[in-house]
């Protein structure tokens, strides 16, 4: 099949036979490394001006579609998405001089982020060998470490795994912050489930922010903890993590807020921040998680303590019935009232073990001597064997 480019595309297409969305279509166009292009990305030389016939596939049915799309790429550029060949051949007539100098312009500005991203990662990488590599998390003086700009990720984590997830989950959030800024966000609304009494000294609180959880797949966006609180706790790393805040102050809503904003102002961030009910909330991240489950458990099927009893009764007669049918040198020695019994040996338990046979129902016996089991084989016919129903005169 070879390697293949992914191309997503403006708008999504409905499958003809499964009605699912196709929101991507794949070429060997360009230059086959895998990588995933949407419009106004540079895909090809400055000097490619074609329009690329393209089919679109379901994954879901794993159908090709009767109407192909067509790519439309103007010095590199992809320029659009097109129905129709008719429509492509617009597209490519419509861009302009001005209208190219533009998207240069913003492809070069992400340049420049990928750039700044690659140099993050490569010092990140070389601070994680130093510390990790070199033993630097052996120093007692640990602040003393000022050249390792990226120590604050590695300050009580347990292990380089630890480190990289906390480091690619800030760049994670900043990224995200960037693109909601970008997409006309002004103003964040954060809410937190506890229950905290007003004033209170020593308190904790799990901030939530639905866009920044979804987007980042995080249980919560920031831990926000009193002073006090953070203090009296001798185990306490928090102060490492960067969504992790301390304040000085007693609980109020009003600190929550200002703690976020200040922490968003620290990063150059000018959002504005509200604080909402979990009620007017989408309860997301680790809230969302926890109300699935307890949706779930009340959807299943609940049984009394006895039904439980009776099923674990008979779990248990099967148990035995199949360790008498599965040990050797089974034989019928026992005969009473036209019923007959088995009697084997169960080197586990040292005790005798046997079954009425060559009935529906099933009915062991256990004991340490032969007479002991014959007793016990002879009551569980007895017991069998209906009562005769005597009439009165």
């Amino acid at each position: 099949m070879g390697m293949f480019d992914t191309i997503m595309i403006d708008r999504s297409y409905e499958c003809v036979k499964c009605k699912n969305m196709i929101t991507s279509t794949q070429t060997k166009a360009f230059d086959k490394t895998l990588d995933e292009y949407k419009t106004k990305d540079c895909v090809d030389h400055a000097e490619d001006i074609r329009i690329i016939k393209e089919e679109l596939f379901c994954d879901k049915c794993h159908e090709f579609q009767p109407d192909p799309v067509y790519l439309v790429v103007n010095r590199g550029i992809l320029t659009g998405i097109a129905d129709s060949l008719q429509q492509a051949r617009a597209l490519l007539d419509d861009l302009n001089n001005e209208k190219l100098i533009l998207w240069y312009h913003d492809l070069y500005r992400r340049y420049i982020d990928q750039k700044n991203d690659t140099h993050k990662h490569r010092r990140f990488l070389y601070d994680l060998r130093e510390w990790w590599g070199e033993q630097l998390y052996k120093e007692t003086n640990k602040d003393k470490l000022f050249f390792l700009f990226y120590s604050h990720h590695f300050k009580g984590a347990i292990s380089p795994i630890e480190s990289v997830e906390r480091f690619l989950t800030d760049t994670k959030m900043r990224r995200t912050l960037n693109q909601l800024w970008e997409e006309g966000h002004e103003e964040l609304l954060i809410y937190h489930p506890e229950q905290i009494e007003p004033k209170a000294e020593e308190w904790f609180a799990d901030v939530y922010q639905d866009d920044m959880n979804e987007r980042c797949h995080l249980n919560w966006t920031w831990s926000v903890t009193s002073k006090k609180l953070h203090e009296s706790d001798d185990e306490a790393n928090e102060e490492s993590l960067d969504w992790s805040i301390i304040v000085d102050e007693p609980y109020s809503e009003k600190a929550i807020c200002d703690a976020v904003l200040k922490w968003l102002r620290d990063r150059n961030f000018n959002f504005k921040v509200k604080m909402i009910s979990v009620e007017d909330s989408r309860r997301t991240g680790m809230l969302k998680g926890l109300e699935e489950q307890l949706e779930n458990l009340k959807k299943e099927e609940c049984i009394s303590h006895e039904e439980l009893m009776e099923e674990l009764e008979l779990l248990d007669l099967e148990t035995k019935a199949d360790q008498i049918d599965h040990l050797k040198n089974k034989s019928k020695v026992f005969y009473y009232k036209g019923f007959h019994g088995s009697l084997v040996p169960c080197v586990e338990t040292g005790m005798l073990l046997g079954k009425i046979e060559d009935i529906n129902e099933i009915i062991p016996y256990e004991g340490k001597t032969v007479s002991e089991c014959e007793n016990k084989f002879r009551e569980a016919v007895s017991k069998l064997i209906p009562k005769p129903v005597i009439s009165e005169p």
